[in-house]
């Protein structure tokens, strides 16, 4: 799980303390490797990483762009490194634009092997690739495995979508919902998109002054397969039907992704495959649905994770309280009780459905 913040502002204010209000509302996504990149005038301002969020937040508080594209993560596919860390940058010859993009969710180990190779063997440079080797007391080194982030694998993949027309990713596998923002080779910002399909939340809220896309707080939840286009020669935004790759939670939408879990047999059962046997080959359903739970586990998995949400927010709540007992402005102070106040609503839903949860606070 991962935090996706995106702010455009149209006044004359830069966008860093929305985007630091809107990280303290949703922190809970991740707090273990953050990035962010800044434009300011129609111009790259800051591009920055970081490992911990102490860091990221003062190079955030120097910013004084009008739009702040940010990420936090629970890192998934690779360790939490500053190489790791959302944005990720994708620039090569073959793309006429240079793109920023940052995702929420995970790709499938097959589709992440298969088009990491192509894009290798293309000339694109992978630079969440992290190596774990073995160094012995001779001073020999033994490569034993290499990981590389499943988001920059997407992130690759959808720029070559977008530089040559915006036909879809028909071909990927995962829990999928993305900002990207394409710039000219020397940083000018062209348009942004934004999407998902239905493996990861985001919502779009517009005001006067701002536009803002969230993984959560307020704001209309993104539509499922829709392409958002913010044209930034026109400040229009605009939206067309875009595919946002496969996913199994898909229910009819697609009658060549429909899925069945057998109690019985303990197996997957489709009524009709023929687009994914023509893209991947026969068997694909098997392996791909392999690594998801049976539908009779997805209760207990949900306690689970009611219970550590209860956890980090109880957590984050002690933090704000804490906060509070700062020197700070009323500005500050109202939106802090506001905040504070929103999460104990949401600990008292989780008490409800769990009585002895509060055991745990």
């Amino acid at each position: 799980m991962c935090g996706i913040i995106s702010v455009n502002r149209y006044d004359t204010l830069p966008a860093r303390k929305m985007v630091t209000r809107l990280y303290r509302k949703q922190k809970t996504r991740g707090q273990e490797g953050f990035g962010f990149v800044s434009f300011r005038a129609g111009q790259l301002e800051e591009f920055r990483k970081s490992e911990e969020e102490g860091p990221i937040l003062e190079e955030l508080k120097k910013t004084v762009g009008n739009e702040i594209l940010f990420h936090h993560r629970n890192p998934t596919s690779t360790p939490n490194f500053w190489e790791t860390a959302h944005p990720i940058h994708v620039s090569h010859e073959s793309l006429k634009h240079d793109y920023y993009v940052v995702h929420n969710g995970s790709i499938n180990d097959i589709d992440n092997k298969k088009y990491h190779d192509e894009h290798v063997k293309a000339g694109f440079i992978y630079s969440t690739l992290v190596k774990n080797q073995w160094t012995t007391s001779k001073g020999s080194v033994y490569t034993m495995e290499s990981k590389w982030n499943d988001s920059e694998m997407f992130a690759i993949e959808l720029a070559k979508d977008l530089d040559k027309g915006q036909a879809g990713i028909r071909h990927v596998w995962g829990k999928i919902a993305f900002v990207c923002i394409q710039t000219t080779k020397e940083g000018a910002p062209v348009s942004k998109f934004w999407g998902r399909n239905c493996g990861s939340p985001l919502k779009t809220f517009y005001h006067t002054n701002f536009t803002s896309v969230t993984s959560e707080g307020k704001g209309t939840e993104v539509p499922v397969d829709t392409l958002y286009i913010h044209d930034y020669t026109s400040n229009k935004i605009t939206s067309k039907s875009y595919f946002v790759g496969y996913h199994y939670e898909y229910k009819g939408n697609y009658d060549h992704n429909e899925a069945e879990w057998d109690k019985d047999t303990k197996t997957w059962t489709t009524k009709k495959k023929p687009a994914l046997i023509e893209q991947h080959g026969n068997g694909v359903l098997d392996e791909m649905f392999a690594s998801h739970l049976p539908i009779d586990q997805v209760a207990i998995e949900k306690e689970e994770a009611d219970i550590k949400r209860f956890t980090e927010i109880a957590d984050q709540l002690h933090e704000v309280k804490k906060q509070l007992e700062e020197d700070i402005d009323v500005e500050e102070r109202g939106y802090l009780l506001n905040h504070a106040a929103n999460l104990e609503m949401i600990l008292d839903e989780i008490s409800a459905r769990y009585p002895t949860i509060k055991a745990l606070g």
